[in-house]
């Protein structure tokens, strides 16, 4: 018979992954996604409130562990995390916890664990948190900088909204059903849901649930995709027919979008992961689209490119993701102020040897998930110096702001004024060759 998950344990060895081993919140949570929502409540809560309830644990210890047993560290975080945020009650939340350390071979931890949350029980009341900037915000406080350098009136705000779970945003393929009656069909399923105006093919639901609960999932109807990742779509002119490549393109979202409104497109989706390409396939299938899939750094022309050229190029930039934060608090801990320097570079090579790619005429659309002017505008201006056949094209987003060159969108933004939709931090700029 097979024994049951622990979804502490669990918890306990992904969070030891992501800091010890630098393995992806998404990596490491993908085998309970679906199955185990408690292990991803766990990894996510604790990582969204890491520098408090650490704080918190330097507190309450009688001194710090050794770098040898850090892995207790992710037990006492996950406990702690339970004690202040979750509807556990509490002796279950210390109990199960504290048999966390049997199953990790750490029995001499269990006095530790026990004393430690208990203790956390009595003195809850009259414990203070340090008003550090890291513990304020549970943020690096690296990152906290770079926020204030970047948008000096917006920082507090964006910092806020990386500490919220973003909401689970659907696309309707209009192609198979309109939104009016895929709002109907959820209404059946008593899943409650709201549209967006200013996006046709938007709609959010009040609560998450698992996908296979969404009526036509498997067959088509919908996929989930932020609202700001949906405006990609919509922003790149094409045409039926025309030559489309989408370049860094797993897990195929984008492309899937762009194919929804013209299915008779000759799409070309690369990117330089073969796993991640597998699931462009299965959206592709699941959706009933078609499109030449390839394996390949978009950057190495040699390796993939026939010479025949494009009419439009979506490049959806490898990028920083500090706009996507709220779906992914592993990013404060996997980044570091480095990338900042090395990303720009990779994302102006990509740019510049895909601009050789498009026809007299076409369009590039340059996106990222980032909300660094580094990785956006700077990038940018770089390109358009050397290239002065680039001609920036206006946009007028129904969310975020214009910056010098492109447009922003900042995580936690409004779709419309008190709308219940936000976005995801995202930049967009639209090039014409």
């Amino acid at each position: 018979m097979k024994t049951p998950l622990n979804p502490r344990i669990a918890a306990t060895n992904i969070l030891f992954d992501i800091f010890e081993n630098g393995v992806s919140l998404a990596q490491g949570t993908a085998p309970f996604f679906h199955e185990k929502p408690f292990v991803l409540q766990l990894c996510y809560g604790t990582l969204r409130h890491y520098y408090e309830l650490s704080d918190l644990l330097k507190q309450l210890m009688p001194k710090p562990l050794r770098n040898k047993e850090r892995i207790i560290e992710f037990v006492l975080l996950i406990g702690l995390y339970q004690l202040r945020y979750l509807r556990v009650p509490p002796h279950a939340a210390v109990t199960e916890t504290v048999d966390v350390v049997n199953a990790l071979k750490k029995s001499w931890a269990k006095a530790l664990v026990n004393g430690v949350l208990r203790a956390y029980l009595r003195q809850q009341e009259t414990l203070t948190l340090q008003q550090t900037p890291e513990v304020m915000y549970n943020h690096p406080l690296w990152l906290i900088n770079m926020f204030k350098q970047a948008w000096p009136e917006d920082w507090q705000t964006l910092l806020a909204a990386n500490q919220q779970p973003g909401p689970m945003t659907l696309r309707v393929n209009l192609q198979r059903v309109s939104r009016e009656h895929y709002l109907t069909l959820l209404a059946e399923k008593n899943i409650a849901a709201v549209a967006h105006p200013a996006i046709t093919s938007a709609v959010q639901l009040i609560e998450p649930c698992d996908v296979m609960q969404l009526p036509g999932f498997a067959t088509g109807w919908v996929s989930v995709q932020d609202l700001a990742a949906q405006l990609c779509g919509f922003i790149l002119p094409i045409t039926p027919q025309a030559r489309v490549l989408d370049a860094c393109a797993a897990p195929g979202g984008k492309a899937c979008h762009l194919l929804e409104q013209q299915p008779h497109l000759q799409l070309t989706a690369i990117d330089i992961s073969e796993a991640r390409q597998q699931r462009t396939q299965e959206n592709l299938t699941r959706l009933q689209l078609s499109a030449t899939l390839l394996h390949a750094d978009a950057a190495e022309l040699s390796q993939w490119w026939d010479g025949e050229l494009f009419d439009a190029i979506l490049l959806d930039a490898p990028c920083s993701a500090t706009g996507v934060i709220r779906r992914h608090p592993d990013i404060k801990f996997l980044k570091r102020p480095d990338d900042f320097k090395s990303l720009p570079k990779t994302q102006l090579n990509l740019l510049q040897q895909l601009w050789k790619t498009l026809k007299t005429g076409g369009h590039l659309l340059y996106v990222t998930c980032s909300v660094m002017p580094e990785e956006n505008d700077q990038v940018l201006q770089s390109f358009i110096g050397q290239q002065p056949e680039a001609v920036i094209v206006p946009l007028n987003l129904p969310i975020g702001k214009k910056t010098r060159l492109g447009w922003q969108i900042l995580p936690g933004q409004n779709v419309v004024e008190n709308s219940v939709g936000t976005a995801d931090g995202f930049y967009y700029c639209l090039l014409r060759k």
